[in-house]
């Protein structure tokens, strides 16, 4: 849905994350990134990157400031799998993070390995979840409220984010 870049914000010459809707993106994709946003911004926490700004470019291009995590995802450390010494503490992480977001009723709805970035320029690997692309928000009362309300209702139906039967995510990683 987009493309992401690093970015060095000028004011303080801080590395952050810049990613950019793509070119010719409908109705639909821009209230998907327009959510991703406020699902992103609903959340603090070590474990899931946190989220900054949402802005549009003079050009119409839309786009999202979010922290940078520098280092590989969990995908890219596949090799390490089956090493348990490395992977519980990563998982537990992990788990951490999505335990935050489903606290405030987030349903992150695309967890797979190459969602979860890893920080590793430090001693014990850091864990956070990334790409709220499809997750569903919640409000902020938590899981246990109504369904949601006003806008994020409005958009969802309005443009058919969410149907019956439709199918979100990646495949290999889908609840069956």
């Amino acid at each position: 849905m987009g493309a992401v870049f690093e970015v060095t914000r000028i004011a303080d010459g801080k590395r952050l994350a810049l990613k950019v809707l793509t070119t010719g993106a409908g109705p639909a994709a821009f209230a998907r990134f327009a959510r991703e946003a406020q699902v992103a911004s609903q959340v603090a926490h070590p474990n899931v990157v946190s989220f900054l700004d949402l802005g549009v470019t003079p050009s119409g291009l839309m786009y999202l400031v979010m922290e940078l995590v520098d280092g590989p995802s969990l995908e890219d450390r596949r090799a390490r799998f089956g090493d348990v010494a490395w992977g519980r503490p990563v998982l537990a992480q992990a788990a951490q993070g999505l335990a935050a977001l489903h606290a405030r009723g987030v349903v992150h709805r695309d967890v797979k390995p190459g969602n979860v970035l890893l920080d590793e320029r430090r001693a014990d690997v850091l864990a956070k979840i990334a790409d709220f692309g499809i997750a569903r928000p919640g409000d902020d009362e938590g899981p246990e409220t109504a369904p949601m309300s006003g806008t994020a209702a409005m958009t969802d139906t309005a443009l058919a984010l969410t149907a019956s039967n439709m199918i979100l995510g990646t495949p290999r990683y889908i609840a069956p």
